[in-house]
Formats: C-alpha cells, structure tokens, sequence
C-alpha cells in the first residue's frame, strides 16, 4: 500500500516523497501540476482508496487579495474532501499541513501577546489563508473526535532551503521590519519532511496541532538582544532568563510539543 502525498510538487512536497522514498515506502503524488483537483471529491478519493495514510500539504500556500474564496475553496473544501475519503476508505492516519498563520500571528497581521510563542496560543485569523489554515484544524479534530480518523496537524514557521543560508550571512545584524514580525523564526525544509515522516507513526491520544521551527532564530544578534531591543513589552509565560539561557540564538516559537509528541528534533540550522 502506499502513501497518498498532496502538493507532492511543492517545496515541502518534493522533500517529502524524497524523504519516505529514501524509506522505501510507495508514494502516491497528488498536486495541481499533475492536473489533480483537491476541490473534486471523486477524484479525491480515487487517490485515498488504497492508500494506508495520507499526508496533506495540497493548498494554496498564501493569502492572495482578491482571490479569499479560492484560497478558502481550495484550503477548507479540499482538505474535508481528504478527511472524507480517509473516513470511507478507512484509512487511519492523515497528516495535515496547516502553518503557524493558523494562530493569527506573523506576517504583520498581529503581534503575540506573550512569549515564547507556543501551541497554547489562541487562533485568531486575520485574513483568508490564516483562516483557512484555522478552520482546517477544527475539521481535523472534528475527524479524529467524531469519525476515526486519527490527524496531526503540522504548523511550520517560514520554511527555508539550504539554498537561501548564505545570503541570510550578509543581513544586517539588526533585522528588519518583516523579521521582526515573525520573531527571527524558521525551520529548514529537511527537518519539516522528517517531521511529517515521523507523525505517520507516531502515538496519539488525540489531535495534534504542532509547533515546527528550528531552535534558533534566523537573526545574526543574540536572542537577549533582540528581545531588549524589540520585544521587551511582551510578558513571558515562562521564566525568562532560564528560557534564553538554553541558547545564545534560542527561537523565540517552542516546538516542545512537537518534539515531545512526535520524538522529532530539528537537526538544520542556517549556522552550520
């Protein structure tokens, strides 16, 4: 049997055949660029039937002004048409993408009212994706509560390639505005396909939405710095000190749940 992969032509999607390949599992792609159609419930099961779990990355990967009914028609509707086929052709384990936009933070929509950013945040979207994003969450607890289907959503931060390292090196120290936004956060691409790899597998007592970022910030100055010279208005939920003393760079989002849930540790940073 194999693996249904849904945006298998994506950044992430690509690195995440290659990852369960290297693994010898059978993988099924699914993606617009092979003329697939997430909003077509046929042809969404089609592709489930057979499969023995599926991991979801299928959407559109940003909000787009002027076009919130298709990035809400393809993020919402298509991931029920997933939910729904797994439910019918009995398959246990859906692995979904939903992103840290889910929590109405980053990309200067809305600034966190605590930190370290955490899976304790309330959501609270500010525009089409986030919202798609959101409400894909509520449909995979509704699954795995109600139908059987067991569901990990997976929230990853910016997500970054290899490739884009040596350019970050030559930043200013100092980031700027858009940085800022999303508080020096990242995760490298490798570490976000292992991480959807592991929660095929993984054991579950219920519906997770997970935290991924790489223990660092993407930022050139020290954490400490950064928080005094940008964040110090926000409380902490933790003990500060004993949080940034983990790491001169430590990231400002805590994946512990995802680490903890999926047995998962980012291995990538930009640094190396």
């Amino acid at each position: 049997m194999s693996i249904l992969v849904t945006g298998s032509e994506g950044r992430i999607g690509q690195r995440v055949v290659a990852a369960l390949q290297a693994r010898g599992e059978a993988v099924r792609s699914f993606d617009a660029k092979l003329g697939d159609d997430l909003c077509d419930a046929a042809q969404v099961r089609a592709a489930v039937a057979g499969s023995k779990a599926v991991i979801h990355l299928g959407a559109i990967p940003h909000n787009v002004v002027g076009e919130e009914a298709k990035v809400l028609s393809v993020g919402l509707l298509g991931t029920h048409h997933v939910l729904e086929a797994c439910r019918l052709e009995g398959v246990r384990r859906a692995v979904c993408f939903s992103s840290v936009q889910a929590l109405g933070l980053f990309a200067n929509t809305r600034l966190a009212t605590s930190l370290p950013v955490d899976d304790t945040v309330p959501s609270c979207p500010q525009n089409a994706y986030q919202l798609s994003k959101h409400l894909m969450e509520q449909l995979c607890a509704t699954y795995s509560q109600h139908h059987g289907v067991e569901t990990v959503c997976l929230r990853p931060v910016y997500v970054a390639t290899p490739e884009e390292y040596a350019h970050w090196a030559t930043r200013p120290s100092n980031p700027g505005p858009r940085l800022l936004s999303e508080y020096g956060a990242y995760v490298d691409v490798r570490d976000v396909a292992e991480a959807a790899v592991l929660a095929l597998t993984a054991p579950l007592t219920g519906p997770e939405c997970l935290l991924l970022t790489a223990d660092d910030t993407d930022a050139r100055m020290p954490t400490a710095a950064l928080v005094a010279e940008h964040y110090a208005h926000l409380p902490w939920s933790t003990n500060q000190d004993a949080y940034l003393d983990q790491g001169t760079h430590r990231s400002l989002v805590d994946c512990q749940r995802a680490k903890t849930v999926l047995g998962w540790q980012p291995q990538h940073s930009w640094r190396d």
